[in-house]
Order: C-alpha cells, then structure tokens, then sequence
C-alpha cells in the first residue's frame, strides 16, 4: 500500500506540473534535481522504487539572465519493474532497454517556457508558452563513468517548437561510507526554431534591438559538482553547484545579458 500511495502522488504531481526539461544553460528542473537520481539505490526485488522530498536553489530568472532568483525544487521520482517511470526531473516514460550499465526509451517532457512578465528587462518581447516535448533518451555506465544523452522535439506552435538535445559526462567517487561527490560537464544543441523562440527579437522593443538568430547549432558548455551525503539508507541531501558559458547565437542575442550562467541549490530526499 506504501508504494501504491506514493506512486499515486507521483502520477498526480506530473499531472499538475509535468516535469521541466533541461533548458541550455543551468535553468530547468533536469539540470538542478540530476543529483537526486545519482543517489537513488535499488531495494530488493519491489515492483515500486523511487524518491520524494524537495528543495530550494538559486537560477537566473530567464536564459540569458544576469539577475537571480529563488527556485523551488519539488522532486517526484517513482519507477515501476524498472520499466515506466514518472518523475518531476525526468518526465514520464519508458526504459525499452533496462540493463544495468545501459537504459534507452522514449519520454514526453515539459517545457515550461518563459513570460515576458518574469522580468522588467523582457517586457515587450513575446510570451514563449509552455510546451510538452517528446524525445529519446539513453545513459550508460562504465565503472565510474556515467554517459547521458537526450533529444526532444516540441509539440504544438505555442512553444518553442524546436528541437533541443544534450550531451553529458560524469564521474562519481565516494568520499567516506556516507558522501560521494560526482564530477561533470555538459553542452546542448538547439534547433533554429528554438533559438528564435528564446533569443530572436522579431521586432525592436524599449530594451533590445531586433535580432536574427542565423541557425541551429551547439549553444553552451559547462559543469557541475553534486555532492551527496547519506544520513541513512533511506535520507540523503543533494548539493550541487552549476555553470555554463553560452556562446553562438545564444550569446549574441541582445536577450543574454551573461554569458556565464550559474545554479548552486539544494535538495533533501526520501529513497524507497
């Protein structure tokens, strides 16, 4: 009964608000909540396992943003026989291949967009609307490497409609018997589409000239740092550290006020 009312919490909580997919940069529920799941163990043979808690962090406000704001982190992660899962960092979807170095499924995502009411410095440009995303994704573990990869396209022309994708690199060591500390770096790619949804300016506003984006291509790199601390099997706190250089188009849109993105936030959590 446990794993059934969490598992209800889980399909309610992405039902309510759908897990935010990575953005390029820092911003993005996938970015900030990638530690939770360095941490989650696997117990016995239960068709349910998972993790639930929350947190808090510091992002910029948009991508491109120089100002920094509060974000909450609510983490739901709950995954059945190792297949579906539901998740406020990972999304919904299926793990086709499921072995233990190496999982490939497809998911459905959320972009949650970006309101030119968020900041003072985006007023008159237009609304970027929340959209669902499908894609595939893949990670594979080597020793004490880990490879991750994604694409997602964005459904509907209310959002941004493009197609994004990320790449990502990362080594764990552990500390002591409770802390382990993961190393990594990332870049994403981003469609034409996308980039004209976050950092075209179609028309002259009061703060930005007009501005063309030229094409898709790679848009930022950077890295992270998350430590892990295990209080017991079940308790452990996340923190992790995060930053990106954007460049290309993405950095020359007058709407990138830095190219230098940070996130620093932290997340306690229940593993079952």
């Amino acid at each position: 009964m446990k794993r059934l009312f969490v598992a209800a919490i889980a399909a309610v909580a992405f039902s309510t608000a759908a897990a935010q997919a990575a953005s390029i940069g820092v911003n993005g529920w996938e970015a900030q909540l990638t530690g939770t799941n360095d941490s989650q163990t696997n117990f016995g043979d239960d068709d349910w396992r998972g993790v639930v808690g929350g947190g808090i962090g510091l992002a910029p406000e948009f991508i491109g943003a120089d100002d920094m704001e509060a974000v909450g982190l609510p983490l739901v992660d709950v995954e059945w026989r190792n297949a579906y899962f539901f998740s406020t960092q990972r999304g919904a979807g299926l793990n086709l291949i499921r072995r233990s170095s190496f999982k490939f499924g497809p998911r459905i995502t959320y972009d949650n967009g970006r309101d030119s009411s968020d900041s003072t410095i985006l007023r008159g440009l237009r609304d970027v609307e929340g959209s669902f995303e499908a894609g595939v994704f893949l990670t594979g573990i080597s020793g004490n490497w880990r490879y991750s990869a994604d694409v997602r396209q964005g459904l509907g022309d209310e959002g941004h409609d493009g197609l994004v994708g990320t790449i990502d690199i990362a080594r764990a060591g552990q500390l002591n018997d409770k802390a382990s500390l993961i190393v990594g770096g990332f870049t994403h790619y981003a469609s034409k589409k996308y980039l004209d949804a976050y950092f075209g300016v179609p028309t002259a506003t009061a703060n930005f000239a007009r501005y063309t984006v030229q094409g898709g291509g790679f848009t930022d790199f950077g890295g992270y740092l998350n430590l892990i601390y295990n209080f017991t099997d079940n308790w452990f706190m996340s923190g992790m550290i995060r930053a990106a250089l954007l460049f290309g188009d993405a950095a020359d849109s007058p709407i990138s006020q830095s190219d230098g993105q940070y996130y620093v936030g932290t997340v306690l959590g229940y593993r079952f």
